[in-house]
């Protein structure tokens, strides 16, 4: 939905739509469903930067996080009003599952199927001409190259673009902070649109290349990344991306339009 992965579980043994977000620190439930589902919750409130704003966070009981056939989460989750998020994209969404369950385990996005798959880490074995493989570098990072510059890029499942890069980065890249188109370009927890400019450029990610991606500016790096690699990136095609075994590996779908363009 708006390029974003959104799938069915259950919180507590009730139903709950859930985004898959590895680029939020912790798995998150939404505090009106919480309050619904009977879940303990603090009453200290903590303070978590979403990118454009700070919110108020509190911190959950013992919750179960059940997706059925795949993995149970049980654990004190975050919680914090998730209704503006829910109202950017259309659809209540009642959790975002983090990189705290993400990162320790093989994902799989199947956008043909339409589906989403959590797998033990190595248990996914991909092989043939068209399959890229990329490595995953500590911090969930991996390297590129866009327009012959060289970055590094947090694979971040809840941005919808593809490539978004810090303002240094963009202004390397893209040769002037005022290139490009003005557009929204993603959604913060809080909800609030990210606003961008956009251009083309010269992506390539290993064997994968494309001479017309989108990339885009705005991001505030934390850590030694200098952008995301976001959904719009791994949505092209079948991806799994497997944080315990460092991997990415990719079955790109031949099209002459976005990245990925197919493997040399």
């Amino acid at each position: 939905m708006k390029g974003l992965v959104i799938f069915e579980a259950l919180v507590n043994n009730r139903p709950a739509t859930i985004l898959l977000d590895n680029g939020t620190g912790r798995t998150v439930v939404d505090t009106r469903f919480a309050q619904r589902a009977g879940i303990p919750i603090s009453q200290t409130a903590a303070k978590a930067l979403t990118g454009s704003a700070e919110i108020a966070t509190f911190r959950t009981g013992r919750t179960v996080l059940d997706v059925p056939n795949a993995f149970t989460l049980t654990s004190e989750l975050a919680s914090f009003d998730l209704r503006q998020m829910s109202q950017a994209l259309g659809r209540q969404i009642d959790a975002v599952l983090g990189s705290d369950a993400v990162n320790l385990m093989a994902v799989m996005l199947q956008p043909d199927k339409k589906q989403v798959a959590f797998l033990p880490s190595g248990s996914i074995k991909l092989d043939g001409p068209d399959i890229a493989r990329l490595p995953l570098l500590p911090g969930n990072v991996v390297e590129a190259t866009i327009n012959g510059h060289k970055v590094r890029l947090l694979v971040d499942f809840g941005y919808s673009g593809a490539v978004r890069l810090s303002d240094a980065a963009w202004k390397q890249v893209a040769g002037g902070s005022e290139k490009g188109t003005a557009v929204q370009n993603g959604i913060t927890a809080d909800g609030t649109a990210l606003r961008s400019r956009v251009a083309t450029g010269a992506l390539r990610i290993g064997s994968i290349s494309s001479q017309t991606a989108p990339i885009a500016s705005g991001y505030v790096p934390v850590g030694a990344s200098d952008g995301l690699l976001g959904s719009g990136f791994f949505l092209q095609g079948t991806s799994v991306v497997d944080g315990p075994a460092r991997q990415v590996m990719l079955i790109v779908r031949q099209t002459n339009q976005g990245p990925p363009a197919r493997p040399e």
